[in-house]
């Protein structure tokens, strides 16, 4: 299938939305944006105001774009609500067109527990391992991709395949994760229906002393929630928001939270009691669409100038 979609009312920046850090199965591939959605291979292209689409399935149209891209965002509105200070605004000017993307939730979950601690190309590799070793092979235009595995077939998987792929102790999460999936004991879409704190609450739940979501803590969870469950004020903080917090928003906080984050600054975790501190603040502070501004904020530590000397990698959320 071919088609292409008019842009001329509706703002978006494809290369800043697929190079942000908050999808990992985009590629480029000769000037065109190269993926797997749903099962879908496509194949995008922007020109000006024109998006240009290939798919590997008629199933991959306009209504299914504009979904997945969030076309249905009311952008400029989003933007102008989120413009509370110079640095937003700062970053609004450089990233505009940025999207949000509403991934798969199954898909979304596997991708943020492979984040834990690795920079956006190893993660980009394990989840092109998992897709090679056990997804379904589809064949498009010559050239061979992979869907996603189904939670029944990473539950059923041999564990040691999972690491094979580059994951580590995370096999265990995945494959733990599948399984309850899989069972029915946590329904991820289910989440999209409840308000924030209740998915919040659900992805973190406990039961018989035991994590119901193995490897998904608080930024995990926050990632399922904004990029997959409709909650567009969640605000996944990680060691880069939690210094572009101090450098720009310090004055949000007290003295003492402050100092205690500037203490917390060697450490690569960020503990549940200065999460939660940095979470109850700035999502107030930037509203509902506060997961549009920690993109916004987040892309723009990556494509700017260092928030600080160390030489270290940026991190994906």
């Amino acid at each position: 299938m071919e088609f292409q979609l008019s842009l001329t009312s509706i703002p978006l920046d494809l290369d800043y939305t697929l190079n942000c850090g908050q999808v990992f199965r985009w590629s480029r591939e000769g000037g065109w944006w190269v993926g797997v959605v749903d099962g879908l291979v496509l194949k995008l292209k922007q020109e000006e105001d024109t998006l240009k689409v290939k798919s590997s399935s008629e199933d991959a149209d306009e209504k299914f774009i504009k979904k997945y891209f969030r076309l249905d965002d009311p952008l400029p509105d989003i933007l102008a609500s989120i413009n509370k200070d110079k640095v937003m605004a700062g970053a609004i000017s450089r990233l505009n067109g940025l999207r949000l993307i509403r991934q798969n939730p199954w898909e979304c979950t596997v991708s943020f527990i492979c984040a834990t601690n690795k920079n956006i190309n190893a993660i980009q590799q394990m989840i092109s391992n998992i897709c090679k070793h056990i997804g379904r092979r589809i064949e498009f235009e010559g050239n061979i991709y992979y869907s996603f595995p189904e939670p029944e077939v990473v539950a059923g998987a041999d564990r040691q395949i999972l690491e094979n792929c580059g994951l580590g102790y995370r096999a265990k999460f995945v494959k733990e994760v599948a399984k309850r999936v899989v069972s029915r004991e946590v329904v991820l879409e289910d989440l999209e229906s409840t308000d924030y704190e209740t998915a919040m609450r659900t992805l973190l739940a406990h039961q018989n002393g035991r994590k119901m979501l193995l490897g998904v803590g608080p930024k995990v969870a926050d990632c399922i929630l904004l990029f997959s469950m409709e909650k567009l004020e969640a605000f996944p903080i990680d060691v880069w928001i939690r210094r572009a917090v101090l450098k720009f928003y310090p004055h949000l906080f007290d003295s003492i939270s402050v100092k205690r984050m500037v203490s917390n600054l060697k450490h690569r975790s960020i503990v549940p009691a200065e999460y939660e501190a940095v979470s109850k603040t700035m999502r107030p502070y930037f509203g509902r669409y506060a997961g549009y501004a920690q993109e916004y904020l987040f892309h723009y530590t990556r494509v700017s100038e260092p928030l600080t000397s160390t030489s270290e990698p940026l991190k994906p959320l």
